[in-house]
This record gives structure tokens, sequence and C-alpha cells, in this order.
């Protein structure tokens, strides 16, 4: 499949991962008119832009709700930074890991982008718990730190695997089988071949049960999917063009008639997002089963098929179709669908 030219792909950030609320006032340590700074616009307008931590920030210290440096941010002391924070806000620390295997590559490319600051992250987070901050998440960023693509949280034991085995079923060619290869590495193994980083903290040490762990999307792809708490438990679906009210109607459809096997929505909003539970499981990849498996598959996906038709048959005859129900987008775990 050819990637689509009108998605918004360029919107993508690490904002993304961050559960920056509309009433929060940001400090952002980075270039004015970045990724970033955009992201951020479309959620708070209290956001402010500074080159270093030295400058005038316009407010008093000891204000900010999130203080965030991008990859373009000079090293700054930790303690500085906290000095920075109201009470409960929290820390933003991005970087690019110099010695990635995919960021040597997209250099080899021409993709690559300059004026980063390798800064080390277990420097940083050595630093940020010396200030006396804790360490909520750490995040691998894949594609790149500006715009990731994909993100998971190595503090969460479940989110790495969830979000590898959703990305896999995505993508094809030499980027599923990259992908295939680095699943098998511990989650802080693979914070080394990730292009990029981000870490979070905070004076308080309580961590938000519903916080994003996770980020899968594609070139393809019409919604990102951000996956939330620890263990993972909900996925949230965040649409970037088409309208998310067909795919609700028909998730609350199948929850009405008892169908186990579909997630259950959990909320929408009116800004073309909806949060849903997660479903534990590995997607089916058809051309990697052997005969005798595939038959049994198959076998088992018509049952479903056919069980979720008889559930939802009309009297006038109809049946709910969507384009969701497939066999090569059901779920496998273990010997069950």
């Amino acid at each position: 499949m050819e990637p689509r030219d009108d998605l918004p792909t360029d919107d993508a950030s690490w904002v993304d991962v961050i559960d920056v609320r509309a009433a929060d006032r940001v400090l952002l340590v980075g270039t004015a008119g970045s990724r970033a700074h955009r992201a951020l616009l479309q959620v708070t307008a209290s956001v402010t832009v500074i080159d270093r931590v030295a400058e005038p920030s316009g407010k008093q210290p000891g204000s900010w709700d999130w203080v965030c440096l991008d990859t373009t941010a000079p090293d700054v002391p930790a303690s500085q930074v906290v000095a920075l924070l109201a009470d409960a806000g929290r820390v933003v620390v991005v970087g690019a890991n110099r010695v990635s295997p995919v960021r040597v590559l997209d250099q080899v490319a021409r993709r690559g982008s300059t004026g980063k600051q390798y800064r080390s992250r277990r420097a940083t987070q050595r630093q940020l718990v010396g200030a006396g901050l804790a360490v909520h998440q750490v995040f691998g960023l894949i594609r790149s730190a500006q715009a990731p693509a994909v993100a998971f949280d190595a503090v969460v034991e479940s989110s790495s695997a969830a979000v590898l085995r959703a990305t896999v079923a995505h993508v094809g060619g030499w980027r599923a089988v990259a992908l295939r290869a680095v699943a098998r590495l511990s989650p802080q193994r693979l914070l080394g071949v990730c292009p990029g980083w981000l870490v979070v903290a905070a004076s308080d040490a309580e961590k938000a049960a519903d916080r994003v762990v996770g980020k899968v999307s594609n070139r393809d792809s019409e919604e990102v999917k951000l996956l939330r708490g620890d263990p993972v438990s909900s996925v949230e679906r965040r649409y970037l063009l088409s309208d998310p009210t067909a795919e609700v109607a028909a998730l609350r459809e199948l929850e009405q008639v008892d169908f186990s096997l579909a997630p259950r929505v959990l909320g929408e909003s009116s800004e073309g997002s909806s949060w849903c539970s997660w479903m534990t499981g590995a997607t089916l990849t058809l051309d990697r089963l052997d005969d005798d498996a595939l038959v049994a598959w198959v076998g088992r996906a018509a049952w479903v098929l056919a069980d979720l038709q008889r559930l939802t048959r009309r009297v006038d005859g109809t049946v709910l179709v969507h384009g969701d129900f497939w066999l090569g987008n059901l779920l496998a775990d273990g010997d069950e669908v």
C-alpha cells in the first residue's frame, strides 16, 4: 500500500504522549513554530517559547505546569528547571540518540535533521532524580525524536510488546522484519535502538493510572492510537480525517448483543477521539502460518464472523458489517481468537 499523501502526518509530535490539559501553563525551551510548539498550541493557549531557561519567561518562577526541553534546547541544570515548576508540575526532556541505527540510516538517506543536542538519557535521569524529582515515564521514540510515529514507555513492561505488536500489523517489507527482530529485546535495550527518547519527571512520586504509555500510528492510517494504563488497559483513538461516529456505533451495537470479542467503548469526545478497552493478543500474520495452521485459523475466524452476523441480524435480514471484521484483523491470544 502506498502512503496517503493527504494524511496530516507532519503534525506528529512527541507532545502526543504527554497529557497536557487546556488549562495548563507550558514553558517550551526550544524553537518557536516547531512541531512541538504547534502541537502544544492545539491543546492549550498558554504556551511560552524561549531559547534557553536563562531568558526572562514572562512569569515568576514556580508558575509552570510543564517545563519542556526540546531537542534543540541546551542542557540546563536540573535544579534550575525544578525552580520553575508549580506544585505538581512536570518536566519533559526530549533527546536524540546519536548512535541509533535508525538515525544513522536516515542520515545516510539524507533525511536526518540538524540542530539537535545529543544529551545523555541516563545522565538526564540521574540529574532529575538528584534534583528531587521522580521519573514517571521514559519513552523510546521511533521514526524520529521530533515526529515519532511510534512510542513506548520503557518503565511499563507491557508497553513495548503491545506497541510493537500493533505496529508490525501495519507495516511491511524491511520495516516489519526490523521490528520483529528488535521486539525480542528488553525495553531498556530497545531504548538504545530508538532515534529519540523522552523523559517525564515530577516532584510527586504518584503516577496517573490512566497515563499514556504508548503510541501507534503509520503513514497509511487515518488515526493515532494512544495506549493507556499500567498494564495497558485502554486505547485512545484520535481520528485525523475520518469521523468516529460509525465505528463507535458499531462497537456499541456489539456490546448490546454481548459479542465479547470486540473492544468496549469507554468514552468519546466531540473532537474526533474515542476511548476503548484494550484487547490482548497479537495480530495474525497470515503469510507466516503453515498450511494446517492457516486452515485452522480460517475455520476459527469463519465461526467468529458467523456468530457476529447471527447476533446482529435484524428483522429485515441485514447484519452488521464493518471493515475491521476480517481475518487479517483478528487477534490471536494463544489458541484463542
